[in-house]
């Protein structure tokens, strides 16, 4: 995750309907791995991360939809019906 990724989620309070530590493991797993991942796949990784399970499929999308690096541009691209595609899109190519 790049410094510019991290400051999206650098606050206290909820940041698009998720904590920011649910934020980061986000920004982390998809930065990480890289390609397209459904919504179900990333809500799993989370659960394994978190140990816990507090937010659901819609609380993720809405975050990868709005996130945005410092320089304002979107973090990620979401795409399809559900269950939706979202892709980490690399510093390099926003």
């Amino acid at each position: 995750m790049s410094q510019d990724d991290y400051v999206a989620v650098n606050s206290r309070k909820k940041a698009y309907g998720l904590l920011p530590r649910q934020g980061r493991l986000v920004i982390e797993f998809l930065s990480a791995k890289g390609g397209v991942w459904k919504e179900s796949q990333i809500m799993n990784h989370l659960r394994e991360k978190w140990g816990r399970d507090g937010m659901d499929r819609g609380k993720i999308t809405f975050f990868c939809r709005c996130v945005k690096d410092a320089n304002g541009k979107h973090i990620f691209a979401v795409s399809g019906n559900r269950p939706r595609n979202i892709e980490y899109i690399p510093l390099n190519q926003r």
